[in-house]
């Protein structure tokens, strides 16, 4: 703690590295011909510097990604204790058609237990939802969908049922990925307007977490599935 050096420390990633922490990825990538990595997350920092220093410091809670040890964007920080969870996509298409390894490293120095009497969080950051795709996740905001669906049992077992209200009838598009990016299930066919109901037969997974999409001509829905 004692080497942090504010707001303006541009050694970040360089001092204190018992206060780093980080999560790795293999990726095969090798038949992809461009390359997506999409996560939600949550920031939070702590009170305690800024009650002594008088001002806010979101740079005690920091993250970035490293592919092959290299960094590449820049390091993320909170806005405010308040930001709610949010989607992130980062384009990898440089690294399409190899294997490489993705990397979350984060660098935070206060825990809620120490920053608690100022009624703070602590220095956190919150990944979920991480998976990796040659399709582009997230990067384009839909003002209205045109398509909705649930699935169920959730967390289930072999056969699923995916509940679909559609706008339009036409051509959807199912794709179920592991959290690796690897496809599992695709699957095209027709919808009417409305409500469609179509089972989704997936055996001989291993239980985890998949993301399931339903594509369209003109919107994609994502959604986590369960598999026991």
């Amino acid at each position: 703690r004692k080497n942090y050096k504010g707001h303006n420390d541009l050694t970040t990633w360089t001092v204190n590295p018992e206060f780093s922490s980080k999560i790795c990825f293999c990726v095969d990538a090798g038949t992809w011909t461009t390359a997506n990595v999409a996560f939600h997350m949550k920031q939070t920092y702590n009170l305690i510097y800024s009650s002594n220093r008088g001002f806010v410091t979101p740079f005690t809670s920091n993250l970035r990604i490293l592919v092959n040890g290299i960094q590449i964007g820049n390091t993320y920080n909170p806005t405010k204790n308040t930001d709610p969870y949010r989607l992130n996509s980062v384009n990898l298409e440089d690294y399409a058609g190899t294997k490489f390894e993705l990397c979350f490293e984060a660098k935070t120095y206060q825990s809620k237990a120490y920053d608690s009497n100022l009624g703070g969080f602590g220095d956190n950051v919150y990944l979920d939802n991480i998976f990796f795709s040659e399709i582009p996740v997230g990067v384009k905001e839909i003002t209205e969908s045109t398509i909705h669906f649930e699935v169920y049992p959730n967390p289930g077992k072999d056969l699923f049922t995916l509940s679909c209200f559609s706008k339009n009838a036409g051509i959807i598009n199912i794709e179920i990925v592991d959290m690796l990016g690897r496809n599992i299930y695709n699957r095209k066919l027709n919808v009417n307007y409305g409500n469609n109901s179509i089972p989704v037969e997936i055996k001989s997974q291993q239980a985890g977490i998949y993301i399931i999409s339903v594509l369209s001509a003109d919107n994609k829905e994502v959604k986590k599935l369960i598999i026991e």
